[in-house]
C-alpha cells in the first residue's frame, strides 16, 4: 500500500510539472474562480478554474487573485509570482502538497489562503525548495499528516529568505520546519503568528540539511503542540543555528517550551514559557539559551533555567 500511495505521489509531482510551461498568451494579472474554465484565457471576464492553469498564464512578478472561494487545486512554482485569494480555500485532496515552490531568485507571496490537507493526502501546506524571498501572509495552514508531514517545509537548495506573517499553522505533525541545504543560509522571520496543536513540534530550526539558520520568531504563539514549542537543534559538525525569540508564547506544549540542543545559540526576551509538560527552558547536548531577565517562566514540569542573563542594549 506503501509503495502504491509512493508511485502515485510521484506520478502527480511528475504530471504537475510537465503542465508548467506556459499554455497561453501571457498576462500580468490573471483570476480563477470555481465557476471557471481551464480553456478560458484567465482574464477578470473569463476566468480559469485552477491556480495551475492561471499560474501557467501569468508573466514572471505578476498576480493571481481569486474571485470566490473555492478548491482551486495545487501550484507548482517555478517563477515570481503574487497568489491572493483573499481567504479562499486553496486546498487539493488529490496532490500530496498544495504549493512546491523551485524558482530560483524568485520573489513570491502567498497571501489570504486556506490549505487544507485533512483529507488525508496531504503532506506539505507550502514547501520551499529554492526562492530568494518568500512570503506567507495571512494565511491558514492545517492537517498535512502524510510524512514529511509539515505545514510549511524551508529547505532551500540555496540561501533564502522565509518571511511568514498573520498565519495560522495548525493540525499538522511539524508546524514549520527550517532545515536548509549545505551550503545555503536561511534567513527567517515569523511574525504575529499561531502555531499549535501540532503532534509534534510547533518550530524546528536545524542544521541537520547542513546549512544555516537565522530565526526570528516576534509576538507569536506556539501552544498546545505534541513535542516541544520552539526547537533549536544541530548535528555534530553541523551549520550554525541561530533563533530570537521576541514578545511570543510557548505554553501547553507535551514537550519542553523551548528547547536548545547541539551547538543552537536562543536568545529569549519578553516571552512567557508556561505550563509545558517537559522543561520550560531546555539546553541539550551543548545548546545555549541566554534571557535578557524579561521572560516569565513558571508551571512547567521543570522550569529549567538559561545558560546566561544578559543585559539589554
Amino acid at each position: 500500500m506503501n509503495n502504491f500511495r509512493v508511485s502515485c505521489i510521484t506520478g502527480l509531482i511528475a504530471a504537475l510539472w510537465l503542465t508548467a510551461g506556459p499554455a497561453q498568451a501571457q498576462l500580468g494579472r490573471t483570476y480563477v474562480s470555481i465557476g471557471g474554465n481551464n480553456a478560458n484565457s484567465c482574464n477578470l471576464a473569463n476566468p480559469c478554474k485552477s491556480l495551475q492553469t492561471a499560474f501557467n498564464t501569468t508573466n514572471a512578478g505578476g498576480e493571481i487573485d481569486c474571485l470566490d472561494s473555492g478548491d482551486f487545486g495545487s501550484v507548482l512554482i517555478n517563477k515570481s509570482i503574487t497568489i491572493d485569494c483573499a481567504g479562499s480555500l486553496a486546498g487539493d485532496s488529490s496532490t500530496p502538497f498544495v504549493f512546491q515552490i523551485n524558482a530560483p531568485g524568485a520573489l513570491v507571496r502567498l497571501r489570504n489562503l486556506s490549505m487544507n490537507g485533512l483529507n488525508g493526502f496531504g503532506a506539505v501546506g507550502v514547501e520551499i525548495l529554492s526562492a530568494a524571498s518568500v512570503f506567507v501572509e495571512n494565511c491558514t495552514i492545517l492537517g498535512f499528516r502524510i510524512s514529511p508531514a509539515v505545514g510549511i517545509k524551508f529547505t532551500p537548495s540555496a540561501s533564502a529568505r522565509l518571511t511568514v506573517s498573520d498565519s495560522v499553522v495548525s493540525s499538522n505533525t511539524t508546524g514549520i520546519l527550517l532545515d536548509p541545504a549545505a551550503g545555503a543560509l536561511g534567513i527567517v522571520m515569523v511574525q504575529r503568528t499561531t502555531i499549535e496543536g501540532n503532534s509534534a513540534e510547533g518550530i524546528k530550526a536545524t542544521g541537520a540539511g547542513g546549512g544555516g539558520v537565522f530565526v526570528n520568531v516576534r509576538d507569536s504563539i506556539s501552544t498546545h503542540n505534541g513535542s516541544h514549542g520552539f526547537t533549536a537543534e544541530t548535528q555534530p559538525g553541523g551549520s550554525n543555528v541561530i533563533m530570537r525569540i521576541d514578545r511570543s508564547d510557548s505554553s501547553y506544549n507535551s514537550g519542553d517550551g523551548v528547547r536548545a540542543s547541539g551547538s543552537p545559540t536562543v536568545f529569549l526576551g519578553f516571552t512567557t514559557v508556561m505550563a509545558n509538560d517537559g522543561t520550560g527552558l531546555s539546553r541539550q547536548n551543548g545548546g545555549t539559551i541566554f534571557s535578557y531577565g524579561t521572560n516569565t517562566v513558571l508551571f512547567n514540569a521543570a522550569d529549567g533555567t538559561p545558560t546566561a542573563v544578559i543585559g539589554m542594549q
